[in-house]
C-alpha cells in the first residue's frame, strides 16, 4: 500500500499496515467516510513531508490536514489525512477522511462570512445601486432577487415597515418605482428623521448561487440537480432584514448571507429537504440526492456473493416517528390576548408561549386552513358576526400524533411567515429591522439621521420563494405556493406542515420507513477492491433477494478479509403504520355554521350592542344537526340602531334588539 501526497511524495510505511475504513450512509450518520487511527513509522522522510510536527521548536504552524491518495492493487482513492499526534519514538498517528468524509471535514467550522468577506458588487453611486435592485425585478439575475418584505421596528414597535416597497407611480420603463429611491422623512419616537435614498432597499441572494459560490470556494462544482431544474427552487432566496445594505453604493455578500457555517448550510438543506451532498473527489463535483428519489430506484448491486456468513437481524425495541423543527421559531405578527379576549396584531419572538400546530389540530375540531397565507384559524361567533381568529401558521414545527419514539431533525434556520400589510397584499415577514452600515443619530437642532457604525444582530437563515411575473411589473415573495387569487403556483411549500409542505413532499417516505422498518442487519462481507472503490453507501443493495440500505460499509485496505458491515431493512412490515396525510389533517369538517339574524326594528345600517356579546366557539355541526335543520344556539341582544349622517356621525340612535342563531350548512 502507498499513501502519496498531492505533490507526489510517498510516506514510509510499516510492512503489512492495514487501514480499516468505515463508509457510513450519510442519510443516517453525521460523519462521512473515514479510517480508524493508524501510526506511520517515525522516519525522517515522514517527519519532513509533514513539516516536522513532532517538534514545537519552529516558527511555522504544522499542516495537520494533507490531501493524499491511497493506492494498493486496483484500489485507488483520494482523501484527506488528519495528523492527530507525532512523536520521535512512536511515530505519527493519523486518520484518513475519504469521499464524503473528506468533503464534510473540509467544511467544518468555516463561516459563510469568511468565504464572502472580500466578495463585493460595487457601484459608482447609491443611485446606480438602487437602479440595479429595481432591475432585478425586470430582468431576473442568477445571483440576486428583489421583492417587498415586511420587517419589524423595535424603535417604532410596529411591523409597518417594508424593504423594497414599491410606489403606485409607474416609471418610464413601465415598472413601478421603488418607494425609497428618493429621500424620505420618517417619524421615530415622535421625531422626524431624514432617510436618504437607498435605505430600506436590499437584494436577496439566491440559494443556488450561494451554494455554488461556497462549493467553488472549497474547490467543487455542483452538478445539475433538483434545486436547479425544479420550480420554484431556482427562484429560492435567503432573505435578509437589512435596512441599509446599499447605502454605501455596494452590495457586500457577507452582509446578506446568513450568519452560519458551511456545515450549518449543508445541514439546512439536509434537514429541510431530506437530501444529501454526495461528492466525487476525482472530478471535484457534487451531486445533491433526494432520499425520496433513492427509494424510488431499484437496487442494481447484488452483494449476495460477498457474504462470508449469515445475516443477523437486530430488532429495535420500538419504531420511531419523525419530528421536523427549526432552531429559531418564526416571528408571529398576531396573537390572541386572553386578558381582554381580543386578537391583536403584535410581534411575538419567539412564539414560546403558543401551542404547537400538532396540539392545535388535535385540540380544536373547528380549526381551518388558509392555503393563501398559510394561516391556521378558528371560526368564532360574536353576536351576529362570524369571526376568523388566527392561531398560527403552517410555518411551524412538524409533528404527528402517536406514542412512538421521536426522531428529530433540526434545521438551523428561521421559518418565514406571511404578513398581511398593507391592505390585502401579503409579504414575507423577515423579523427585526437590522442596520449594518448606519445607525440613527438624532441631531438636537435638526432631528436628522446621520451615518455611524452599528453592531447588528445576527442574520438568521430564512428561505423564501420569489415570484417573477412580468405582467405585474413587480416581483413578490412567498413561503407558500398560492397567490392572492387562490391559484396554485407550484407543487411545493417551504412550510414543514400543510398538504404541499416539507414533510409531505420530502420526508414522508423516510417517516414511513422509521415507522415500519429500518431494522439493523449485520453481516460479514468479503468485498473486492472494486467494491471498496465503487460501492455507494447511500444506494440500496440486494442481499439474498432482499433490498437493504447500507448503514455502514466497513472494509480493510491492503488485505482481503471479511469485515462486519451493517444494513437497514426497507421492507414495510405489517401492521403498517403511516402518519396521517397533511391533506386530511387540514381538511375542513363537511358541515359548517352559518350565522343568521333578524333586526327589530329593521332598516337600519348601523348597530351597536348595549352589552358586547361574548366570543364563542362551536364544534362543527354533526350530520344529525344538518339533517334536522332549523335554528341552533338562538339568542337575543339589546342594541342601538342608527344611520350615517352626511358628516359621518350616527343620528338619532334607536333602541331595539337583534336575534341571532346558527344554521348548519354542507360545504
Amino acid at each position: 500500500m502507498e499513501i502519496v501526497t498531492s505533490t507526489g511524495e510517498a510516506f514510509d510505511m510499516d510492512p503489512g499496515m492495514v487501514l480499516e475504513i468505515d463508509r457510513p450512509n450519510v442519510f443516517f450518520s453525521e460523519m462521512g467516510e473515514q479510517s480508524l487511527p493508524v501510526t506511520l513509522p517515525p522516519t525522517e522522510r515522514n517527519f519532513k513531508i509533514l513539516g516536522n510536527p513532532e517538534t514545537t521548536a519552529k516558527r511555522t504552524k504544522s499542516n495537520n490536514r494533507i490531501n493524499v491518495s491511497i493506492r494498493t492493487g486496483v484500489f485507488h482513492i483520494t482523501g484527506r489525512m488528519a495528523i492527530l499526534s507525532a512523536n520521535r519514538k512512536t511515530g505519527v498517528q493519523a486518520s484518513f477522511f475519504l469521499n464524503t468524509g473528506a468533503f464534510y471535514e473540509k467544511f467544518k467550522d468555516v463561516k459563510l462570512s469568511e468565504i464572502f468577506a472580500q466578495k463585493v458588487v460595487k457601484f459608482t453611486s447609491v443611485t446606480d445601486a438602487i437602479t440595479f435592485c429595481k432591475n432585478l425585478m425586470i430582468t431576473p439575475d442568477p445571483r440576486f432577487a428583489c421583492f417587498p418584505v415586511s420587517i419589524y421596528s423595535a424603535e417604532q414597535q410596529t411591523t409597518s415597515l417594508m424593504l423594497n416597497q414599491r410606489t403606485t407611480e409607474v416609471a418610464a420603463d413601465g415598472y413601478y418605482r421603488m418607494y425609497n429611491d428618493v429621500n424620505r422623512t420618517e417619524t421615530v419616537d415622535g421625531k422626524s428623521v431624514s432617510v436618504s435614498a437607498g435605505f430600506y432597499i436590499s437584494p436577496f441572494i439566491r440559494a443556488n448561487h450561494l451554494l455554488s459560490e461556497v462549493m467553488a470556494y472549497m474547490g467543487y462544482t455542483i452538478n445539475p440537480n433538483f434545486f436547479t431544474f425544479t420550480q420554484p427552487f431556482p427562484d429560492m432566496v435567503f432573505l435578509n432584514n437589512n435596512i441599509d445594505t446599499i447605502v454605501k453604493g455596494e452590495i457586500r455578500y457577507d452582509q446578506i448571507v446568513p450568519d452560519i457555517t458551511v456545515s450549518d448550510l449543508l445541514s439546512l438543506f439536509r434537514n429541510k429537504f431530506c437530501c444529501e451532498f454526495i461528492p466525487d473527489e476525482i472530478t471535484k463535483s457534487v451531486d445533491i440526492i433526494l432520499f425520496r428519489d433513492l427509494m424510488d430506484e431499484q437496487a442494481d448491486v447484488d452483494l449476495s456473493s460477498r457474504l462470508a456468513g449469515f445475516v443477523t437481524p437486530n430488532y429495535a425495541e420500538s419504531m420511531r416517528r419523525l419530528k421536523l423543527t427549526s432552531s429559531v421559531m418564526p416571528y408571529l405578527s398576531f396573537k390572541w390576548d386572553d386578558a381582554d379576549s381580543t386578537f391583536k396584531r403584535i410581534v411575538v419572538d419567539p412564539a414560546s408561549d403558543s401551542i404547537s400546530l400538532a396540539e392545535m389540530l388535535s385540540s380544536y375540531p373547528d380549526v381551518e386552513f388558509d392555503k393563501i397565507d398559510g394561516s391556521v384559524y378558528r371560526i368564532g361567533f360574536q353576536g351576529a358576526e362570524r369571526m376568523k381568529i388566527k392561531l398560527g401558521t403552517i410555518s411551524s414545527n412538524y409533528d404527528s400524533p402517536g406514542e412512538l419514539e421521536v426522531e428529530e431533525k433540526t434545521c438551523p434556520d428561521k421559518l418565514v411567515t406571511m404578513d398581511a400589510f398593507p391592505g390585502l397584499f401579503l409579504y414575507p415577514f423577515a423579523g427585526n429591522a437590522r442596520a449594518i452600515n448606519s445607525t440613527v443619530v438624532f441631531d438636537k437642532a435638526e432631528n436628522s439621521a446621520a451615518s455611524g457604525d452599528k453592531q447588528a444582530e445576527t442574520l438568521d437563515a430564512m428561505l423564501c420563494f420569489c415570484i417573477h411575473n412580468p405582467a405585474d411589473k413587480y416581483d413578490f415573495g412567498t413561503a407558500y405556493n398560492y397567490n392572492l387569487a387562490g391559484t396554485k403556483l407550484w407543487d411545493y411549500s417551504l412550510a414543514p406542515c400543510g398538504p404541499d409542505g416539507l414533510f409531505e413532499k420530502f420526508w414522508r417516505k423516510y417517516d414511513t420507513l422509521l415507522r415500519n422498518s429500518l431494522n439493523t442487519v449485520n453481516a460479514d462481507m468479503l468485498l473486492t477492491d472494486a467494491d471498496k472503490v465503487s460501492l455507494l453507501a447511500h444506494k440500496k443493495v440486494i442481499i439474498n433477494n432482499q433490498e437493504y440500505l447500507p448503514k455502514v460499509i466497513t472494509y480493510p485496505v491492503n488485505v482481503d478479509a471479511p469485515m462486519e458491515c451493517s444494513f437497514l431493512t426497507t421492507q414495510i412490515y405489517d401492521p403498517e403504520d403511516n402518519a396521517p396525510t397533511e391533506a386530511s389533517r387540514f381538511e375542513p369538517a363537511p358541515y359548517y355554521w352559518e350565522p343568521m339574524s333578524i333586526k327589530n326594528p329593521s332598516g337600519y345600517t348601523l348597530m351597536n350592542y348595549v352589552d358586547t356579546p361574548n366570543l364563542v366557539f362551536r364544534d362543527p355541526p354533526t350530520a344529525e344537526q344538518y339533517a334536522a335543520g332549523g335554528r341552533f344556539f338562538e339568542a337575543t341582544y339589546n342594541v342601538k340602531f342608527g344611520n350615517y349622517t352626511e358628516g359621518g356621525s350616527i343620528s338619532n340612535p334607536v333602541s331595539g334588539t337583534i336575534t341571532t342563531w346558527l344554521e348548519a350548512r354542507m360545504r
